[in-house]
């Protein structure tokens, strides 16, 4: 599901965590799993198989990880998505929280470890070194180390502080498929395509056993909580239990009928859970083997499995693209979410951050208690797809804009239709109210924008002037005047009072699909089909040519932060970015200013990076890159000049 438009009427953090990824909170399930008393929620928003799941320490949070590049966090208690995590390029296998549930851990097949705050889903940093698939990553309980398994048959030992790589182990004779560590971080275990788990001591990274007995690939390890136990999971189709101490196989756990895929303990080390390619999860216990049950519903292979923190819900992923959650103690049903039955292609967050609205390709507006994501009510009355909605600034009024031509005006309380308005000749691309909510511009394919009179739906003109369709339109803060953006690759400035064209610019190569004014209104942002954003004065639109951001594909959103100093852009490669806004990457001295005493520090940034960070504790020296090669060099300076300069 692809976000058409996301109208910004919340936070900044609100914004990054929505863009782009309402379709997978709004559709949590499909109707069918209703009739299933063991299923808690079914979350299905990833768009491929999901891969790993694995819960905060905390127990409120869930992660997933997917073949869809992305990383998915939930809301343990209800199944509500709350942000989607995107930098990886290739399938993310596995997902792991640090100890103190503030770090996420990801492991993919673009052979590297990404490390995100969990806070705010802020890209800390990226681990290379490996040289193969990485399948798996475990945090030692001290959360200071992170191990990582990978196709190249090693695993590596990696500072978390700083990402420096501590120490590689060596002696599979294939790809590691899995880590896990034990409960006092003394020991890692690893198994391994060779069909051997490996035990290693973490503090010199010494082999200090290796264990033999499955037939084939070894998929998947778990230590007990209690340390005693190691579990793991193969393609031979079994599970064994192994005695930590001495490498003794204590039993075989036989009955699922394909793969292996995933084994946990729950957190009291009785009760052992299984995933396999089967379709389904079993349980058994742990004293004696003894299996207890079998969980049916999932629609594909059963990927991983995981525990709760209190050991009362099991959490599963599959390559039916759901997570699902089931109660170990009764199997009954809390809470199935449905939502579109269609892609979603814009959302908006009322001013008070308590409901969301969604438009869908099914003709449907959706509005959604923020919360707990309960569905308030369905708004039906379009007769084709709905592209945009936007919410007035008080939070009373919703207007929606459909491909039928028409822009509707719903009562947000009650969702009663207030009015249609109708005048434009083509689909209703973008609509967007005035910051003082008298006022909404529609953008549409018909080539004009319109501007209403919000309290009587009068149409109060019409701007005409675009040679193709007007994709985005975006109110300067004051309200006084319009950007726009249009097929027609150019990027046009309005006076909203009488309609007057106060400039054109050209310079993309391609359509125009957004504009956004920075918070101070002096600056315009431009995202293009063309890959590219470009960054225009608004007082006489003269180009900041030297800013241009190369994005390497469309960019179909842009939107300012509050400061002006980070731009959020959504892509048509369906990844959110967040960056600096290129003219304050010169910004050394943290005044929010461009000027003569941002030379010392840039200085120090640049011959003494200890001298720096003292000096200007909360300021970060990456700042200093200007050219952006990711190194603060000597390269830096004749950039540096130009920016502080302007030429």
């Amino acid at each position: 599901m692809i976000t058409h438009q996301f109208q910004r009427r919340a936070s900044w953090a609100q914004y990054v965590m929505v863009a782009g990824t309402v379709g997978a909170v709004l559709g949590l399930g499909p109707p069918a799993m209703a009739e299933r008393p063991d299923v808690v929620w079914t979350a299905g928003g990833h768009a491929r198989s999901v891969d790993s799941v694995a819960y905060s320490p905390d127990g409120q949070t869930l992660a997933s990880g997917s073949e869809d590049i992305t990383i998915k966090l939930w809301g343990v208690s209800d199944g509500q998505l709350s942000r989607t995590l995107t930098g990886h390029t290739d399938r993310v296998t596995s997902v792991a929280f640090s100890p103190d549930g503030q770090t996420l851990a990801s492991g993919s097949y673009d052979t590297t470890i990404k490390l995100w705050r969990v806070s705010d889903g802020a890209l800390i940093r990226t681990l290379t070194g490996h040289r193969g698939y990485v399948q798996c990553v475990a945090f030692l309980p001290d959360g200071q180390t992170l191990a990582s398994g990978a196709y190249d048959n090693t695993i590596k030992l990696w500072r978390v502080s700083d990402g420096q790589l501590l120490r590689t182990l060596t002696g599979h004779t294939s790809g590691v498929k899995s880590v896990a560590r034990s409960p006092d971080g003394q020991t890692l275990g690893s198994g391994s395509y060779d069909t051997t788990i490996k035990l290693w001591r973490v503090s010199d990274g010494q082999l200090l056993r290796t264990l033999n007995g499955h037939t084939s690939y070894v998929l998947s390890v778990a230590f007990a909580p209690d340390g005693q136990t190691l579990a793991s999971g193969g393609y031979d189709m079994t599970i064994k239990l192994w005695r930590v101490s001495d490498g003794q196989l204590l039993r075989t756990l036989t009955g699922h009928a394909s793969v292996v895929w995933s084994v946990t303990f729950s957190p009291n080390s009785q009760m052992l859970a299984s995933a396999s390619e089967d379709w389904t999860i079993k349980l058994w216990r742990v004293s004696d083997g003894q299996f207890l049950r079998t969980l049916i519903g999932h629609e594909h292979f059963v990927w991983c499995v995981v525990f709760s923190p209190d050991g009362q819900t099991l959490t599963s992923a599959s390559q039916d693209r759901t997570i699902r959650d089931w109660r170990v103690f009764d199997g009954q049903l809390l809470r199935t979410l449905t939502g579109h039955t269609d892609s979603v292609r814009s959302v908006a967050l009322s001013p008070d951050d308590q409901k969301l609205a969604s438009g869908s390709q099914d003709h449907t507006i959706k509005l959604w208690r923020v919360s707990d994501g309960q569905l308030l009510r369905t708004l039906t009355g379009h007769a084709e797809q709905a592209w945009c909605v936007d919410f007035a600034p008080d939070g009373q009024t919703l207007a929606s804009g459909s491909s039928d031509m028409t822009i509707k005006l719903w009562r947000v309380s009650d969702g009663t239709l207030l009015r249609t308005l109708t005048g434009h000749t083509g689909s209703v691309e973008c609509i967007v109210f005035s910051p003082d909510g008298q006022t909404l511009a529609s953008a549409s394919y018909d080539k004009t924008i319109k501007l209403w009179r919000v309290l009587d739906a009068t149409l109060l003109r019409t701007l005409t002037g675009h040679a193709s369709s007007v994709a985005s339109v975006a109110f300067s803060p004051d309200g006084q005047t319009l950007a726009s953006g249009s097929g027609d690759n150019t990027v046009r400035l309005w006076r909203v009072s009488d309609g007057q064209l106060l400039w054109t610019r050209t310079g993309h190569t391609n359509s125009v699909t957004s504009v956004a004014f920075a918070s101070d209104g002096q600056t315009i942002a431009s995202g293009s089909a063309d890959g590219t954003i470009r960054f225009w004065r608004a007082a006489k639109g003269t180009p900041v040519q030297m800013l241009d951001v190369e994005t390497g594909t469309g960019v179909p959103s842009v939107q300012w932060s509050p400061d002006g100093k980070l731009l959020a852009y959504g892509r048509h490669d369906a990844t959110v970015v967040v960056a600096h806004v290129p003219f304050f990457i010169a910004d050394l001295a943290c005044d929010h200013k461009i000027n003569n005493f941002d030379i010392d520090p840039f200085v120090l940034a640049l011959t003494n990076p200890g001298g720096y960070a003292q000096k200007f504790p909360n300021c970060n020296r990456m700042l200093a890159d200007i050219n952006g090669d990711g190194v603060v060099d000597n390269f830096d300076i004749d950039p540096f000049v130009k920016v502080l300069t302007g030429k």
